[in-house]
């Protein structure tokens, strides 16, 4: 059966758009999944190593910062790497893609995506898609909306 890793990669957890997008997807996910943080050096523990082993996928959702990755999940990438052979993720492991950032044009989102389409193939990992979103600063104010109503 397929496992879903969702790491959120926004330094705000579930305060943010991220954490909102995430909610919003949760009853589309028709495959058993887990949702964790992309925290600093605290944040990888045996739990976190144990469910990066046992996914079939992983999909990043983070914020877009000044075109890049935000630093609490560039770290995260980086030990990820490091630790790939004690860590155990498997070698037909997916990997997907949801990004976005308060300009109103998805193109900031490009070079995000690259930097992970890259740590993926590095480490062996198939990149499957990314979706790249822009104004996701709306999506806080429109928390009220369920998925689908409004602008959802």
């Amino acid at each position: 059966m397929n496992k879903l890793l969702i790491i959120n990669g926004s330094p705000r957890n579930d305060r943010g758009a991220s954490a909102t997008l995430i909610e919003d997807m949760k009853p589309y996910i028709n495959v058993p999944y887990d949702v964790c943080f992309s925290g600093g050096l605290n944040s990888f523990n045996d739990e976190l190593r144990h469910l990066l082993k046992e996914a079939d996928s992983i999909m990043f959702v983070f914020p877009v910062y000044v075109d890049s990755l935000p630093s609490n999940l560039t770290y995260c990438l980086k030990y990820i790497y490091d630790n790939k052979e004690e860590i155990g993720i498997k070698k037909d492991a997916k990997i997907f893609v949801y990004a976005q950032c308060g300009l109103h044009e998805a193109d900031q989102t490009e070079t995000s995506i690259d930097i992970i389409r890259n740590w993926a193939q590095r480490m062996d990992l198939q990149f499957v898609q990314a979706v790249g979103f822009g104004a996701s600063g709306t999506l806080l104010g429109a928390k009220k909306f369920a998925a689908g109503e409004g602008i959802k």
